[in-house]
């Protein structure tokens, strides 16, 4: 049994010595080779050749970040449902063609320390003397006018979402845009210095 034993430890510490010595190998044929060098005056010189004196600088992987793929706007996306809204505002005489939120951008971070955002929205056609923009955030209406600029006061930080609807004289959604979800960024009291 004794036998048996050192003959099983002997092939495992074999294999673990062939395993670390094929990592070790890997990570010295990555291709980052560097060396460091200095020069009769002191100066420091990095290079990829070794030279007489020069020392072999390890060189970590580097750090490498690869962007999502951009996706279309959700702010740009008309529902069948805000189409078929948009269809009964013909049969009234008010056509708009389009409604999208231009900022804040999908996803976008806004630092508002004051919690204030500025909203913005573009109508095709303009707007019709008896329509109004309804603003809704976070699916509540904030807001309703004739401005396509707004601010919206005193937000909390975190997630919040935005939309526009356009409303006639009764209060019938003619077209709607997207939701558009973003951040706002504020500072906060349990980080100050």
């Amino acid at each position: 049994m004794d036998s048996c034993f050192h003959q099983r430890f002997l092939w495992l510490f074999t294999m673990m010595a062939c395993c670390l010595s094929g990592l070790v190998l890997a990570a010295e044929d990555s291709g980052y080779r560097v060396y460091r060098q200095v020069g009769p005056d002191g100066t420091v010189i990095f290079s990829g050749d070794a030279g007489p004196g020069a020392e072999q600088i390890i060189v970590q992987e580097p750090m490498t970040y690869t962007a999502p793929k951009p996706t279309s706007a959700t702010s740009e996306v008309v529902d069948e449902e805000s189409e078929a809204e948009a269809g009964d505002g013909a049969e009234t005489g008010t056509v708009y063609s389009a409604l999208r939120v231009l900022s804040p951008q999908p996803e976008e971070a806004v630092r508002a320390n004051n919690g204030d955002v500025r909203v913005s929205v573009s109508l095709q056609p303009v707007l019709r003397p008896d329509d109004r923009i309804q603003y809704l955030l976070d699916g509540q209406v904030v807001l309703a006018g004739g401005s396509s600029q707004v601010v919206l006061p005193n937000l909390d930080r975190g997630a919040h979402s935005i939309a526009a609807a356009v409303v006639n004289s009764r209060g019938e959604v003619l077209i709607s845009s997207g939701v558009v979800r973003f951040f706002v960024l504020r500072h906060s009291l349990l980080h100050s210095n």
